[in-house]
């Protein structure tokens, strides 16, 4: 797992996308496609990867920006999205509102939270790899394709598409809107 920065400013900030008792990936996939047309309204873009489990990952690279603005905006988006679709979603911790929904997890962007790195290796009967992908699976995902790979499909994704991660760390990063 990854912390955050752990200075000031932030570079980047997570959307957590966890779905509760029968949600899935389908589910997140769906989400993941509403939170991409919301950030590119802001401006921003965001490299999307499973957490190795059940749910995904947004990652979005911005300028340097201080944590609190960078956990208040990210709050804003979920808590819109949440009630935009209060039947998909949740920005409400707690087992009694995520039944059938997803929570966007919005603390994941608070100092010393931990989310799992690209490429992790997620410990369980199936071993899963939190792994990135490229929209057009997430796209199939939330048409009911999974989303799950091993250790072998990373190793020959990484062969095929490149470290899709890499993105993060090489684009524009712009700043939050105000």
């Amino acid at each position: 797992h990854e912390t955050g920065t752990g200075r000031a400013d932030y570079d980047r900030l997570v959307i957590d996308l966890d779905p509760g008792r029968g949600a899935g990936i389908a589910e997140c996939a769906t989400l993941a496609l509403a939170i991409r047309g919301a950030l590119a309204g802001d401006g921003l873009t965001a490299v999307p990867k499973t957490t190795g489990r059940a749910g995904m990952h947004l990652l979005v690279p911005i300028a340097p920006t201080p944590h609190h603005d960078v956990v208040g905006y990210v709050k804003r988006l979920a808590e819109a999205l949440a009630s935009a679709v209060p039947e998909l979603a949740t920005s409400k911790i707690g087992e009694s509102h995520r039944s059938g929904r997803v929570l966007l997890d919005w603390r994941q962007n608070v100092y010393r939270a931990t989310t799992v790195a690209p490429y992790s290796l997620r410990a369980g009967d199936e071993p899963g790899v939190s792994t990135p992908v490229i929209w057009d699976e997430v796209a199939a995902a939330s048409a009911g394709m999974p989303l799950w790979f091993s250790m072998d499909q990373v190793r020959e994704r990484i062969d095929r598409h490149g470290d899709l991660a890499a993105e993060v760390l090489t684009q524009h990063a712009p700043p939050l809107p105000d």
